[in-house]
């Protein structure tokens, strides 16, 4: 009989030491594939409005949005929408920030961003250094990201375009993991 975890939340079973793979076994090759999988999760969105300023398109690439993420800050700032008339643009910013992996520029004749970026793992995200490049003050991950989008209905575009292509990814990856 197993014994429910006392810290999970969830009531799984507590979690037993992970079984050691042999090389060529199938559970050395289900760890690969997913790593790979999530390896090359990920969609890039131009910021709008940057160009003309820049010279270049700024972009910011994401990893999957968590729904729960974004239904947790929706939840919260629900809860303070008495105090901040802005807390549907936190709680979307915040699912922004997040999924986010990096903050980066191209060229403006490079219409896609490549799936590989060369140090990519080096540039910001949403974070101190971003807030000095775009000369704001630090005072969370949620103002930086609101920062660097023009409007908060740029912000809210983003969300939505990040929430529509997670469910897509979700199902794809899924689907993908179950066909190999």
């Amino acid at each position: 009989m197993e014994v429910v975890g006392a810290d999970d939340p969830h009531g799984f079973p507590t979690a037993t030491p992970p079984a050691t793979a042999q090389p060529g076994s199938p559970l050395e090759i289900l760890r690969g594939k997913r790593q790979a999988l999530h390896a090359g999760l990920h969609l890039d969105l131009a910021v709008p409005r940057w160009e003309q300023v820049l010279g270049c398109r700024l972009w910011v690439r994401y990893g999957p949005g968590s729904p729960s993420v974004l239904a947790n800050a929706i939840e919260k700032a629900e809860a303070t929408k008495e105090k901040d008339p802005d807390w549907l643009v936190i709680a979307h910013a915040t699912f922004l920030v997040e999924a986010c992996q990096a903050v980066y520029t191209l060229p403006l004749d490079i219409e896609r961003p490549p799936a590989d970026i060369p140090g990519l793992d080096d540039y910001p995200q949403f974070g101190p250094e971003l807030a000095e490049a775009l000369d704001v003050p630090v005072r969370s991950a949620v103002a930086v990201a609101r920062a660097l989008y023009a409007t908060d209905g740029d912000l809210m575009v983003a969300a939505q375009q990040l929430a529509e292509w997670s469910a897509q990814a979700a199902g794809k990856a899924e689907t993908d993991f179950l066909a190999s």
